[in-house]
C-alpha cells in the first residue's frame, strides 16, 4: 500500500478514533501525579511488545512447524502476541512500581494492548485489501485492549498478593509451629499467585486463538469476530467494578490482608448486608435499568439505528449497496455494518445502563448457607458459611480469639455432610458490639479460615448447588 494511499490514512483514523474511545472509557479517575510518565511508558511498552512478537514470529516460522490455520492462528499469532504483550504488561506494573491501585492494572494494560494493536495494524495495512484490513481494524484494536486489560488485572492481584502474617501469628500462636504453618502458607500463597498470571493469559490466548481462527477460516466465521468481543467487554466491566471497588495496597498492608483473604471478608459482608435488608418491613424497589444521561441512550440509539439502516440495505436495496460498497465480500459487509454497530450498542449497553444490584439482590443474591461445625482443642462453635473457596472462608463466630491451632470443620450443605476438613485461622475480627445495622465493614466477630489442603469434593459440590440455586432465581424473576 503506498504511503499516500487515502485508504490507509482512512484506517489509521478509524484506529485512532477506537484506540481513544476505549483509553478514554478505561482511564483511571484516580490517576496519581506519576501517571502521565506512566503512560508514555506503556505506550512505549506495547510498541516495543509488536517488535518482539514479529521477532519470535519469524524465528519460530524456521522451526517446521506446519502453516495450516489452527497452527497459525492459536501458536504463531495467539500464543506469541499474548504471550510478549501479557510479558510486557507485567514488567511495566512491576518496574514501576504500579501496584497501589487494582484498576491500574486493567487501565495500564488497556494502553498497552491498545499500542500494540495500532502499531500492528499499520504494519499489516500494506498486506491486506480495504475492507479485510477495515473489519481487522474495528475488531483486533480492541480485542488487544480489552485483553491487555484483563491481564493487567490479574497481574495486579498477582502483585498486591504480598501480605505478611507474621505479626499476628507470633502473638497468637507458639513459635513450636508457627514456622512450619508459614512454610506451608508461602508455598500455597506463592502457587496462588502464580495461578493469577496463569488466569489472566489463558482468558487472553483462548480469545485471541479464536479470533484468529475464525479469521482465518472466513465466511459466515467472521460475523463471531465482533461476539468474541462483546464477551470481553462484559467481562471487563465485570471486574473493573469489582477492582474499583476494592481497597488499595497500602490499606491491605495495614490490616495485614492479602487480596484473597480480602475478597472473603467483603462477600460475607455483603451477604451479611442482604440478611439485613431483606429483614426490613419495606424494602427498596430495584430496577434492572439505571436511571442514564439523554447523551447515552443517544448513542444507544444512534447505534442500533446504523444497525438497521445497513440492513435495510442489504435486504431491499442490493444494488444501492453494490454500488456504493465495492469489492466487498457478504460476511465483511454483515460484520462490519451490521453486528458491529449493535456490537458498540450492547457494550454502551452494558457499560452504564445495567443496574448491577438487580442481579446482586435478586438473582446473585445469598445463594446458599452452609452450616460449619468447628472444633479446636479447648473450643467448639457451629456457625453460618455464606461463601466457600478452595483457599478458605471468612464466618462470624462467638469467640474467635479462641480459634487456636489446627481446626476441625465440619460443613452441611442441604442435607450433604463433609466431614474431617483441617484449618487454622489467619486473621481475626473481635468486634464484640453488634452494629444496629450491617452498614460497617465488619458488624460481628469473625474469624477468616484458610484449608490445609484443596477441598476438592466440598469446592465442587458447593458450586453445583450455588449456580443451580442462582439459576431458579433467575428463572423465578422472568
Amino acid at each position: 500500500m503506498l504511503i499516500f494511499d487515502f485508504n490507509l490514512y482512512l484506517i489509521l483514523a478509524f484506529s485512532g478514533i477506537i484506540l481513544l474511545a476505549y483509553q478514554n472509557h478505561y482511564k483511571n479517575p484516580l490517576l496519581y501525579a506519576a501517571g502521565e510518565r506512566n503512560y508514555l511508558a506503556a505506550i512505549t511498552f506495547g510498541i516495543a511488545a509488536v517488535g518482539f512478537a514479529l521477532g519470535l514470529q519469524l524465528s519460530l516460522q524456521r522451526s517446521g512447524i506446519p502453516e495450516n490455520a489452527f497452527n497459525t492462528a492459536f501458536f504463531y499469532s495467539a500464543f506469541l502476541e499474548e504471550l510478549v504483550k501479557c510479558l510486557f504488561i507485567f514488567l511495566l506494573l512491576w518496574h514501576f512500581q504500579i501496584r497501589e491501585v487494582l484498576y491500574d492494572g486493567i487501565y495500564y494494560g488497556v494502553v498497552i494492548g491498545g499500542a500494540f494493536g495500532f502499531v500492528e495494524n499499520t504494519i499489516y495495512s500494506s498486506v491486506f485489501s480495504f475492507w479485510p484490513m477495515m473489519l481487522r481494524t474495528i475488531t483486533s484494536l480492541v480485542l488487544h485492549m480489552l485483553n491487555g486489560g484483563i491481564f493487567g488485572y490479574f497481574c495486579m492481584k498477582f502483585l498486591f498478593t504480598e501480605a505478611n502474617y507474621k505479626s499476628w501469628f507470633k502473638n497468637n500462636v507458639s513459635a513450636a509451629w508457627t514456622f512450619s504453618f508459614f512454610d506451608w502458607e508461602s508455598s500455597s500463597n506463592r502457587r496462588k499467585r502464580y495461578l493469577y498470571l496463569l488466569e489472566g493469559f489463558a482468558i487472553s490466548y483462548i480469545a485471541h486463538g479464536l479470533y484468529n481462527y475464525f479469521g482465518f477460516v472466513g465466511g459466515k466465521y467472521l460475523m463471531l469476530l465482533p461476539l468474541i468481543l462483546v464477551y470481553n467487554f462484559i467481562l471487563v466491566e465485570f471486574i473493573g467494578a469489582y477492582a474499583k471497588s476494592s481497597l488499595p495496597k497500602f490499606a491491605l498492608d495495614l490490616i495485614e490482608l492479602s487480596i484473597q483473604d480480602y475478597e472473603l471478608i467483603r462477600r460475607y459482608t455483603k451477604y451479611e448486608l442482604w440478611l439485613y435488608n431483606e429483614q426490613k418491613f419495606f424494602k427498596k424497589t430495584i430496577n434492572l435499568f439505571q436511571k442514564v444521561t439523554i447523551q447515552r441512550s443517544l448513542y444507544i440509539l444512534f447505534c442500533i439505528f446504523l444497525s438497521v439502516f445497513f440492513l435495510i440495505l442489504y435486504f431491499y436495496f442490493p444494488e444501492v449497496r453494490k454500488s456504493f460498497f465495492k469489492k466487498i465480500l457478504l460476511y465483511e459487509y454483515i460484520s462490519i455494518f451490521i453486528i458491529y454497530p449493535s456490537v458498540i450498542a450492547i457494550s454502551i449497553f452494558f457499560a452504564g445502563l445495567v443496574n448491577p444490584e438487580f442481579f446482586q439482590r435478586q438473582v446473585l443474591r445469598v445463594p446458599l448457607i452452609c452450616v460449619l461445625d468447628l472444633k479446636s482443642k479447648n473450643y467448639q462453635e457451629t456457625t453460618m458459611v455464606f461463601y466457600l473457596t478452595g483457599y478458605g472462608f471468612y464466618a462470624p463466630f462467638i469467640n474467635p480469639e479462641k480459634l487456636h491451632g489446627e481446626l476441625d470443620l465440619n460443613f452441611l450443605i442441604g442435607a450433604k455432610e463433609f466431614k474431617g476438613l483441617k484449618g487454622l485461622a489467619i486473621w481475626i475480627n473481635e468486634n464484640k458490639n453488634e452494629a444496629p445495622s450491617a452498614n460497617s465493614r465488619f458488624s460481628v466477630s469473625g474469624a477468616l479460615i484458610r484449608f490445609n489442603h484443596y477441598p476438592l469434593s466440598l469446592i465442587f459440590y458447593w458450586n453445583w448447588e450455588r449456580w443451580s440455586l442462582r439459576l431458579r432465581n433467575f428463572l423465578n424473576l422472568i
